[in-house]
């Protein structure tokens, strides 16, 4: 009666170290796909910082450019203000030639 019990048993340990096996596998495989997930995680986060490096220099070159063409660009107000000065030399010349023109000032 003894022989059935072990056989029993024995079929248990044996099952039992099958589904170790198993698991053992699955976390073998679970832990090779978080490496390499991380590895290409790491190798896009060190492209993207090469990228990010690069846009940088051509904000700061750009906002260099900008700057530059806002100092030499010509202003509404300035054109206002060289508008009014012609406009008042035009005036003054008007009343030159029509002093002229009439002879008395």
């Amino acid at each position: 009666m003894n022989k059935p019990k072990r056989r029993h048993s024995d079929d248990q340990s044996v099952m039992e170290r099958h589904a170790q096996t198993v698991i053992g596998a699955i976390i073998i495989g679970l832990i090779i796909w978080v490496g390499s997930t991380v590895t290409e995680n790491q190798r896009q986060i060190t492209s993207m910082t090469v990228k990010m490096a690069f846009l940088l220099e051509k904000v700061k070159t750009l906002e260099i450019q900008l700057s530059a063409a806002a100092e030499d660009r010509y202003r509404a107000k300035e054109a206002v203000l060289a508008h009014d000065h012609l406009s008042d030399a035009i005036g003054e010349l008007s009343d030159r030639v029509k002093v002229i023109e009439n002879g008395t000032p």
